[in-house]
């Protein structure tokens, strides 16, 4: 008798836990949930930089080593991304002075980077590109931006890259993604 309640009890409470893992998707699924935030973003430096660099998820860095001092990133489950850089810039370092120490690509896009699945079922990269914003000489600029994500969209992973015409000397043909010219500062996480 003792172990009919203890057995009685046991699934009553796993069938609440789901009823109520249920009911907690399908109110949320009527709001625009963040699936992603960063406030910390990392620049691109060698071995990532250049064409013939190291490519993260088939996006490669630019020719140079970027910095960046703040970001904030939040990602949304509708795909509306806000974006805002502070400082992001060639590193000072960077033995030409022409561009050492400030941005010399005004206009950025935002590229989100999801690990998702083929019509067959595969594992695949999906890189989606933003359109492009504003970002100032000194590194700074904000956006609210709209892409759209794969689904599902695993591990998200959001990149800030100058946009490359294609053709163009920094391009990068054989990745089959959009590729970049410069900064794709990144962090993973949620």
């Amino acid at each position: 008798m003792k172990s009919r309640v203890r057995l009685i009890a046991g699934a009553t409470l796993v069938v609440a836990s789901v009823i109520a893992g249920t009911a907690g998707v399908s109110l949320a699924s009527g709001h625009d949930r963040t699936v992603y935030r960063a406030d910390v973003m990392a620049g691109v430096t060698a071995p990532y930089t250049g064409v013939n660099g190291t490519d993260i998820r088939g996006i490669h860095g630019g020719g140079a080593p970027w910095v960046i001092a703040g970001a904030d990133i939040r990602l949304r489950e509708s795909g509306r991304i806000d974006v805002e850089v502070e400082g992001l810039v060639i590193d000072p370092a960077f033995p030409v002075p022409a561009v050492a120490g400030i941005n010399p690509v005004q206009s950025q896009e935002v590229i989100v980077s999801c690990l998702s699945t083929d019509m067959n079922g595969a594992a695949v990269t999906i890189n989606t590109p933003s359109d492009t914003f504003t970002v100032d000489r000194a590194g700074n600029g904000e956006a609210r931006l709209m892409v759209n994500l794969p689904s599902p969209c695993f591990a998200p992973v959001v990149f800030s890259p100058a946009p490359v015409a294609p053709g163009s000397p920094s391009a990068a043909p054989e990745t089959g993604v959009t590729p970049v010219e410069c900064c794709a500062p990144t962090r993973m996480g949620a």
